[in-house]
């Protein structure tokens, strides 16, 4: 005889608590535990020394640097081997078209 309760349901209650992501705060004190490991003259800081050296593809903003900075260096090479093609070309062009139009005569 469900039509005819007078029961009713109870509310749910939930416990969701809000969480605020800082990425600038985390980094900071990722560098600053880093620093300290770094200062450590034991074995853990000779390993943490050539742990940082290497550049990892797993993020970071030394990993972004990087890859920044690779992707402009490649970026101006290929602007360079661009201009220089277009100028030898066009050396090309001006030495050999008068000997070009005399075959085509």
């Amino acid at each position: 005889m469900g039509l005819f309760s007078r029961r009713t349901p109870k509310h749910q209650v939930f416990n969701y608590k809000p969480r605020y992501w800082d990425p600038d705060k985390e980094e900071r004190e990722e560098r600053r535990r880093r620093r300290e490991r770094l200062r450590d003259q034991g074995v853990e800081g000779q390993k943490e020394r050539i742990r940082s050296g290497f550049v990892t593809s797993r993020g970071g903003a030394q990993a972004e640097r990087y890859r920044t900075q690779q992707l402009r260096k490649s970026s101006m090479t290929l602007v360079i081997v661009i201009g220089v093609l277009i100028v030898l070309t066009l050396y090309a062009l001006n030495y050999w078209m008068p000997q070009i139009e005399g075959w085509l005569e």
